[in-house]
């Protein structure tokens, strides 16, 4: 037995349906446009707390190019569309220092009413120079709102034109082993950098990749040797139908209850997001409303703004696709998650987790995505909670303590129906006394999770009783 110290929860098998942190906290991997930024030090393979666009901005930079700089799609769905809603933490891949052309660039600017724009996103701010002119004295440098140039302003009111000279940044150099490099070395970080616990796992436009969404799965366990989080994954979009995503699927082994898959991706006319980024938002919104307690799925949840589903052709573009309700649960049915209008408007679909197969047979806490995140979260919290016990005398009124603290904490749970059972209980009897001298006790809960409504069909059978009205008669 490994020896141990400290707080720990451990999720055994149940019998036949199988459970205070602060709230969500979405995790993203990815490339953000750092080199748009005066400096850029201190801003790769890093955990930065975002809780605002306007912070997102000045911290990592922002594009709308977002096949290019993933963590601006991030930054955009969680701060720029109908509704705010954070905070995340982003981890950035691109390092200027390292992942930049080998030779600079030059160029001839020509300046209009005071100001010249450099049209090439890849240019690191600060290694523009311009020929003869001295930097903060006779010119400016920003990158453009949209992330896709720099402007270069004329402090001196008599620039016409100017030889310009900077260094690019190689996203070719950016690899999967990047990714799934920072995955591994850098989750663990987050609980210390920000104080807070992760609980759910993405890379949007990485993860569509087999080995990247296998890190995000495997990170998911006992992070920092404790802490569980779930991970939200893509199919690539370049599974143009219902059967390719499928297969894609199986194909990857995406099929553990860690992960939710999702396919393709939606749009909103303008831009195109991936599935797994917008479900991280409905998931924040809807644990929001639940005072921070992840037992209700984000399926069937709005997504405003949203206007379709694309998936990318043969030629690399997007193209638009329709989705009916016997496509869309044709993949929740092996546990993949989709969109789908209904009711007006685009909504996420798909309850389950990967695990998930309608022909199969489901352990009953692995079929719903808020189940495995609810037990998850309820393990992390019991261990924030309890965490300043370790290493106090362990005498029978602080096992009753604990034992009447997490008993309430359960019944209220029952009681707002975030649970449908939960019962604590030390087994001192069954206890080894080796254990017990050693300093290591275990405390039991049986838990039920409150399902889904998956499916509520209402049967109508035709009877002739109501005929009697026609006729006079008595019903």
């Amino acid at each position: 037995m490994s020896y141990k110290h400290g707080i720990y929860a451990k999720r055994i098998a149940g019998d036949s349906v199988p459970p205070e942190v602060s709230g969500p906290l979405p995790v993203y991997f990815g490339v953000a446009p750092v080199h748009q930024l005066e400096n850029y030090e201190g801003k790769t393979n890093v955990p930065i707390l975002l809780d605002g666009a306007s912070e997102a901005v000045s911290k990592i930079g922002y594009s709308l190019l977002w096949d290019d700089y993933s963590l601006s799609e991030a930054v955009f769905a969680h701060f720029m569309r109908v509704d705010a809603v954070g905070p995340i933490v982003v981890i950035n891949v691109l390092d200027p220092a390292k992942h930049r052309a080998s030779s600079d660039t030059t160029a001839t600017l020509t300046f209009a009413n005071g100001k010249a724009e450099i049209a090439d996103d890849k240019a690191i701010l600060s290694t523009i120079t311009l020929t003869g002119k001295t930097k903060g004295t006779d010119y400016t440098v920003e990158a453009n709102d949209d992330g896709t140039a720099v402007i270069v302003r004329d402090l001196t009111g008599t620039m016409t034109t100017a030889a310009v000279t900077y260094r690019k940044i190689d996203l070719t150099a950016v690899s999967v082993d990047a990714v799934t490099a920072s995955i591994s070395a850098v989750l663990p970080n987050v609980y210390e950098v920000t104080g807070m616990i992760p609980s759910l796992l993405l890379a949007p436009g990485w993860s569509q990749n087999k080995a990247v969404a296998d890190a995000l799965v495997k990170a998911a366990d006992k992070i920092n040797g404790h802490w569980d989080a779930y991970a939200l994954v893509d199919i690539a979009p370049t599974a143009a139908t219902v059967t390719a995503a499928k297969a894609k699927k199986n194909a990857e082994g995406r099929s553990t209850a860690k992960e939710t898959p999702c396919w393709p991706m939606v749009t909103d006319g303008i831009r195109n997001y991936h599935l797994s980024c917008l479900s991280a938002v409905m998931h924040q919104m809807v644990d929001a409303e639940n005072e921070d307690i992840p037992y209700e799925s984000c399926s069937n949840k709005i997504l405003a703004g949203i206007t379709g589903l694309v998936v990318e052709n043969s030629s690399g573009d997007a193209e638009a696709i329709k989705m009916t309700i016997e496509n869309a649960n044709e993949l929740n049915a092996v546990g993949i998650r989709t969109a789908l209008f209904w009711g007006g408007s685009y909504r996420i679909w798909g309850p389950h987790t990967g695990a998930y197969s309608s022909e199969g047979d489901n352990a009953a806490d692995e079929i719903f995505d808020c189940s495995v995140r609810m037990v998850r979260w309820l393990g992390n919290t019991f261990q924030a909670l309890y965490g300043d016990v370790i290493d106090r005398p362990m005498h029978r009124a602080l096992v009753d303590s604990i034992l009447n603290e997490e008993q309430m904490r359960l019944d209220n749970l029952v009681s707002r129906g975030a649970l449908l059972g939960g019962k604590i209980r030390f087994d001192a009897a069954a206890t080894p006394t080796n254990d017990i001298v050693s300093g290591e006790f275990a405390l039991d809960v049986d838990y039920t999770t409150t399902p889904a409504a998956r499916a509520i069909v209402c049967r109508y059978r035709y009877s002739g009783s109501g005929l009697s009205k026609l006729t006079g008669g008595e019903e």
